[in-house]
């Protein structure tokens, strides 16, 4: 499956599931955004749909305390 099919799916899917979607919600949907401000309410629905299904995506570039040291640590490494 390529990003198109894998992006008009969840679109699909989002349509069936979601109830009072405004007309220009459901356009933007089926035809996809031609503006910033489309493509940020797209992403923003996309959101909304992963919500609905439960979908949690991991982050490995976020920081979860692994690079976090003390002040002590610091003043022991720069200390001459």
């Amino acid at each position: 499956m390529n990003d198109k099919q894998a992006a008009s799916s969840w679109r699909a899917e989002y349509l069936e599931m979601k109830t009072g979607l405004k007309e220009s919600q459901i356009r933007l949907l089926k035809e996809g955004p031609t503006q910033l401000a489309q493509a940020w309410l797209l992403q923003a629905m996309h959101n909304d749909y992963k919500k609905m299904k439960g979908i949690k995506e991991n982050h490995p570039k976020e920081n979860n305390g692994q690079f976090q040291s003390s002040l002590e640590d610091f003043f022991k490494n720069t200390k001459d």
